[in-house]
């Protein structure tokens, strides 16, 4: 979880910065003359940089607002999508699942983040898919491989622990498990 500065926070870090790198940088700001009209026109202009400023600080908390907003509805749509999706390492290792795929996989979702889906994919199937992997990651194309998964991790012992699937990578890190339970 990230924590969240308070904009005078901010502020009062970013101005303590801004006198520690005056303070460090050999002075390449002229002496300013002590005429009255020299003040009024530095005074006008560090206004309206003070104004410039803050209007671009407007614009970046709305950005932020947006992107915050967006990022939920992706979220969403990631977490609550019909199909499973996970998010993986180069190596296979499960970063992030949505509901649908814990389910498939039979595990739970807290429980996938750091397990290999090697793990849930059957021995015949295992080849298949690492190559798969292995390819999408070096080239960066799209790829799908049929694989066949078990749930939990399951040897054939267990009632219908084997899923025929449909692995298929969105992107670079997103897989797609479209699956069929046989």
């Amino acid at each position: 979880m990230t924590t969240k500065r308070t904009p005078s926070a901010n502020f009062a870090l970013l101005r303590q910065q801004a006198e520690e790198h005056l303070g460090a940088t050999p002075q390449k700001y002229p002496a300013f003359s002590s005429s009255p009209d020299e003040m009024q026109r530095i005074i006008h202009e560090l206004a309206v940089y003070q104004i410039e400023l803050e209007m671009q600080q407007d614009e970046l908390l709305q950005a932020r607002v947006e992107l915050e907003e967006s990022l939920d509805c992706y979220t969403q749509l990631y977490d609550f999508a019909p199909l499973g999706y996970l998010t993986l390492e180069r190596d296979g290792t499960i970063r992030k699942a949505n509901l649908a795929g814990s389910k498939l996989l039979g595990v739970n979702r807290a429980r996938l983040k750091g397990d290999r889906l090697g793990r849930f994919i059957a021995a015949e199937s295992l080849a298949a898919f690492n190559t798969m992997l292995e390819r999408l990651f070096s080239t960066r194309e799209h790829g799908s491989c049929e694989a066949m998964l078990m749930r939990d991790g399951a040897s054939t012992s267990s009632e219908d622990p084997f899923v025929s699937s449909t692995v298929e990578v969105l992107h670079s890190h997103t897989v797609r498990i479209d699956a069929v339970v046989t």
